[in-house]
């Protein structure tokens, strides 16, 4: 489920939500449909929308608006996507904004994104991350062995740019390594068809999954993962 998707279905919630109940004042339910609709964003109706108010789904769309707002305003919406996720968020970066073709050393245009999304984890405090994946994911030509080329498969690839990934996020926050994992799979999980030049570039990305303790995983997964479970851990 897309951002936009959720935003739209939490509007025909509060919609369905007036209808049945009554004595709701009118000016606070227009305000509420206000917040959906038009340039204004969720956080514009602070007064509206306190915490006590949010259920946890709506508490992190409006944490994770911030950083899709600041993809807006750098123009990154083509190649950085945010997707709300049944226990947390998922934020995938094109190869263009994170690696060269064969490489997995970060682009110069990756780490402010990266840093922007270890702000927006960090400063999000209504639940506890769980986990947070990153997942290499290339097209499906193949990797042709070459002089100097350091990495001789998809797979290879894949597990590195999610490792590069990692590694920076592991070094530049307060996250607990236990907490971080990475993965590939390779050319096997495509976005878009691997028959054209544009789906193919849709396919190189790497995936951020974060992910949180939701209510009812709650009472059956420790407060930590130790590091063999972490490694074994893959929701979708």
């Amino acid at each position: 489920m897309t951002y936009a998707d959720f935003i739209t279905l939490m509007m025909i919630f509060f919609i369905v939500l007036y209808t049945f109940t009554p004595g709701v004042e009118k000016n606070k339910f227009e305000a509420i449909i206000g917040a959906f609709q038009g340039k204004r964003g969720v956080l514009d109706y602070d007064s509206v929308f306190s915490d006590e108010m949010l259920d946890v789904e709506m508490q992190r769309a409006k944490n994770w608006e911030q950083f899709y707002q600041y993809i807006k305003e750098q123009d990154l919406d083509d190649q950085v996507d945010v997707e709300m996720t049944p226990t947390g968020v998922r934020i995938i970066l094109g190869e263009s904004v994170t690696f060269d073709t064969y490489s997995a050393v970060l682009k110069p245009a990756a780490p402010p994104i990266l840093r922007r999304i270890i702000q927006t984890i960090e400063g999000y405090e209504a639940e506890e991350i769980r986990e947070v994946e990153i997942q290499g994911h290339t097209d499906d030509r193949p990797i042709r062995p070459a002089p100097g080329r350091l990495y001789q498969s998809n797979w290879e690839l894949g597990a590195a740019r999610a490792t590069s990934v990692l590694e920076f996020l592991v070094d530049n926050s307060s996250i607990a390594a236990v907490n971080f994992k990475a993965s590939t799979y390779s050319e096997y999980r495509p976005r878009a068809t691997n028959d054209t030049p544009e789906g193919r570039s849709d396919n190189r990305r790497v995936e951020l999954n974060v992910r949180y303790y939701v209510p009812q995983q709650a009472q059956s997964i420790p407060d930590s993962l130790p590091q063999e479970e972490s490694n074994q851990a893959d929701e979708e």
